[in-house]
């Protein structure tokens, strides 16, 4: 997600390491500093990340255990400050299903954020409005 211009934040999973590692950039991406493990959980699944009216969303399974078993808790969180903190999470269904491999689409004109996931035998879509997610 680019934080500023120029500034780029990377989230990535790492198979084997149950945090999110994270790389930053400050050249548009020619080059990156890697930061390492963060405190946020990894649960091994893909990580979506929008910047929305100044606002940082990420979509990730919070569990800090890994296999496929481990995609649970797919949690929406936000950042006012460009990842330096965030809010509290937002659940996109009860913590114990099995969800994930989450899109991010946004629509500026209806202010609508939309979250497609899976569970591997089903798609399903959520509609947020910026309101409600305080964007």
């Amino acid at each position: 997600v680019e934080l500023e211009d120029g500034h780029i934040l990377m989230f990535m999973r790492d198979s084997n390491v149950s945090y999110m590692n994270m790389a930053e950039s400050f050249d548009y991406g020619r080059t990156w500093n890697h930061i390492g493990n963060t405190d946020m959980p990894n649960g091994n699944s893909k990580i979506t990340v929008e910047k929305v009216n100044g606002k940082v969303i990420l979509v990730s399974n919070a569990s800090a255990t890994l296999g496929f078993d481990a995609r649970t808790n797919l949690q929406i969180q936000i950042s006012d400050d460009n990842c330096k903190t965030w809010r509290k999470p937002i659940f996109v269904s009860s913590p114990e299903e099995h969800l994930f491999y989450p899109h991010i689409a946004v629509d500026y004109n209806k202010n609508l954020l939309y979250l497609a996931y899976e569970n591997a035998k089903q798609q399903y879509l959520n509609v947020y409005t910026f309101e409600e997610l305080g964007l």
